[in-house]
């Protein structure tokens, strides 16, 4: 139930870094540590419910694993406007 959590907080996340102006998000994209408070595989799996009905809905979740032990971050998002 953590990473459904962690899917909202980063749904909201992205919202927000687009603006109003953005008609959808079509690709977000985090950097996680190996020791990020979450597993990629349950994030993903979470991911679909917490973009359901949002501009987000269909973007697609990439996750670059990164060295910093326990980084977790909202680094790129792809836009329509």
């Amino acid at each position: 139930m953590h990473e459904a959590a962690i899917a909202e907080r980063i749904v909201e996340a992205a919202l927000a870094a687009a603006g109003e102006r953005a008609a959808a998000v079509t690709a977000v994209e985090l950097e996680a540590g190996p020791d990020a408070p979450m597993s990629a595989e349950a994030l993903r799996f979470h991911w679909t419910e917490a973009v359901r009905g949002t501009r987000i809905e269909g973007a697609a979740l990439r996750i670059v694993e990164v060295a910093e032990p326990r980084a977790l971050r909202l680094v790129a998002l792809d836009v329509g406007l």
